[in-house]
């Protein structure tokens, strides 16, 4: 966890703003905030972020739906740039802390959102168990995770980042993307069938799971192709639930507490 808090206190400063570029982290980070308010259904409620980084929910949860949020992020960089940039807000709280061990009561929340979370985790199952523990029965957690079975994500895993590995000694201090894409803060990822179980065992019911992402072209096509990309990506999206979903990098799942 130490390589991860230090990643994202590198992050900070610029982590808000890579939700306005025009890159492919750019692209992904929108589509996956879009999917997670259109699936989110606790207007007003009290809601966890769990890995909330600079508060990138606030202005649609606090401001737009009347809820009150608490961050928690393991970061203090991040924590630190979401109290400046929502000093003054009533209804949000930060604090450093560990989804793991969470610092409230149990079934205090009305939802719990952990965006960009559990990939960095080495297990999930602790990380779950807390967020359901803080949900009040009927409350609702939305979880989104990398996706292991998209064809982009088993290009990069089995051609595309041993070539950069072993290439980086060569061009890494001419490309900076080398260097961020061979970075030691490694991301797991998830096959939706297996990792449903872990909710059920919980005593969760999944309600819906939608993908997003979808990237047509492999590395380096998507870098080369960027404009491309986000163009039929956006046309893509509308197969978040069909049987065409396993292409999406990423999928989120959207789980009630049935305790």
């Amino acid at each position: 966890m130490v390589e991860v808090r230090d990643h994202f206190d590198r992050e900070a400063s610029t982590y808000a703003s890579a939700y306005h570029r025009s890159s492919n982290s750019g692209y992904s980070f929108r589509i996956r905030k879009q999917r997670v308010l259109e699936l989110f259904d606790k207007p007003g409620g009290a809601v966890l972020d769990a890995g909330c980084g600079p508060g990138v929910l606030v202005d649609e949860l606090v401001r737009g739906q009347g809820c009150e949020l608490w961050g928690v992020d393991v970061s203090p960089e991040m924590i630190a740039r979401a109290r400046e940039r929502h000093s003054g807000l009533e209804r949000v709280h930060f604090g450093v802390g560990d989804v793991e061990s969470l610092p409230f009561q149990s079934g205090f929340f009305d939802a719990a959102i952990a965006m960009g979370v559990l990939e960095y985790l080495p297990h999930s199952g602790p990380a779950l168990q807390e967020m359901f523990r803080v949900l009040k029965p009927g409350g609702t957690l939305i979880v989104t995770l990398p996706n292991a079975v998209s064809p982009f994500r088993v290009w990069q895993r089995f051609v595309w980042k041993p070539v950069l590995f072993a290439l980086r000694p060569l061009v890494g201090r001419w490309f900076p993307v080398v260097k961020r894409l061979t970075s030691p803060v490694n991301q797991r990822e998830f096959e939706f069938m297996k990792h449903r179980l872990v909710y059920e065992r919980m005593g969760g019911s999944v309600e819906d799971v939608v993908y997003y992402n979808f990237k047509p072209f492999p590395s380096p096509l998507d870098y080369l192709l960027r404009g491309l990309q986000h163009r039929i990506s956006a046309r893509l999206e509308s197969q978040c639930r069909s049987r065409l979903r396993f292409i999406g990098t990423g999928f989120i799942v959207k789980v009630r507490n049935s305790g």
